[in-house]
């Protein structure tokens, strides 16, 4: 479904990404993991188009998408939950889950689509109708997974979905990952909270100053970072 192939990125005059390469199949979850400032944020990025890549391949579904503009990138299946989630505070949780379709060409289904959302979530239902800013930040985050659900990806890709939240909404928030999964959709996942991130991934990677160190099984990634060969923090 995805292929990054020595996918090099530049910040300004920064080399962020150097070389990186990875592949996400059809129906896995795959975890992406490293210390602050790896450039896991510029990797999904970079495959969303938010940073341009001087050299280096993004494969999506066979087919190649490194110079396609990042309006266009919607179009093959991606869709991105940013981190620290950049929803629209004053706009009502039903109008920022439209917003998430805004690329479709046929607008019916939609309120069939914010029903499905809200049966993820069951929680925003009594917030549809409330201007989003008001939410907690757990429920900011189930709006922002929402939304990007409402564009109907094929490959969802998620920043940091615990940053900041509570223990018990980070269950929560997993708990509807782990049906997504199970629905069979496709999820490249940065993640600080290992344990999370390896439980709901089959495969993870490690990257550390913009290079992959580490390509295994996520029962081998634990196996690493617990005894201490790698580490991310």
């Amino acid at each position: 479904m995805l292929e990054l192939v020595e996918l090099t990125t530049r910040r300004g005059r920064v080399q962020v990404l150097n070389g990186c390469s990875l592949s996400v199949a059809k129906g896995e979850v795959v975890a992406l993991l490293g210390p602050n400032g790896a450039g896991k944020s510029t990797l999904l990025g970079t495959v969303m188009g938010l940073y341009p890549s001087p050299a280096g391949h993004v494969i999506v579904q066979g087919q190649e998408i490194t110079r396609v503009p990042i309006h266009r990138r919607i179009h093959y299946g991606l869709a991105l939950v940013p981190e620290r989630r950049q929803i629209f505070s004053h706009l009502t949780v039903e109008d920022n889950l439209q917003l998430g379709a805004f690329h479709r060409r046929r607008r019916g289904g939609l309120a069939q689509d914010v029903a499905e959302v809200m049966d993820l979530f069951p929680g925003l239902l009594k917030h549809r109708h409330r201007k989003a800013g008001w939410l907690s930040g757990g429920e900011q985050q189930m709006v922002a997974i929402g939304r990007a659900m409402m564009a109907k990806p094929e490959i969802l890709l998620l920043d940091e979905p615990s940053l900041g939240l509570a223990p018990v909404i980070v269950k929560e928030v997993f708990e509807a990952l782990s049906r997504l999964k199970e629905s069979g959709l496709t999820i490249l996942m940065v993640e600080q909270n290992v344990s999370q991130a390896l439980a709901l991934a089959s495969r993870a990677y490690i990257m550390v100053h913009g290079h992959i160190v580490f390509s295994g099984s996520s029962r081998e990634a634990h196996h690493a970072l617990s005894e201490g060969y790698l580490a991310i923090g």
